[in-house]
């Protein structure tokens, strides 16, 4: 792998922990993101990476995930598994800061 292939795959290991610390609603799914994440930091195989990644992506369907697991290029699969994944955490925080100005908003203002 040359040294731009080595930067994607620390930025997908960076964007796989990422991922893991979004806010996430109860203790267990917390906990099992942290064990996610852990995992993921330490990970030293892109290839291994690459499908510990796409196994969090949420917003895609199953044979989204299929074809990622497919495609035998490494690096090709580690830059479009990235891609997702970053489009994947601009959805959610953007989803999280509507969600907050929705509540603020109906929130009633005391006396």
């Amino acid at each position: 792998m040359s040294l731009r292939d080595t930067e994607k795959v620390k930025q997908l290991q960076l964007k796989g922990v990422e991922h893991c610390e979004l806010p996430k609603e109860g203790v267990s799914q917390q906990m099992l993101a942290k064990k996610k994440a852990q995992e993921i930091r330490y990970s030293s195989s892109p290839s291994r990476l690459s499908f510990m990644v796409s196994a969090l992506l949420s917003n895609q369907s199953r044979i989204v995930k299929q074809g990622l697991l497919e495609i035998d290029d490494i690096q090709k699969r580690v830059f479009t598994v990235l891609q997702l994944i970053t489009q994947e955490i601009e959805v959610r925080l953007l989803v999280a800061v509507i969600s907050e100005r929705t509540t603020r908003k109906a929130t009633p203002k005391g006396p």
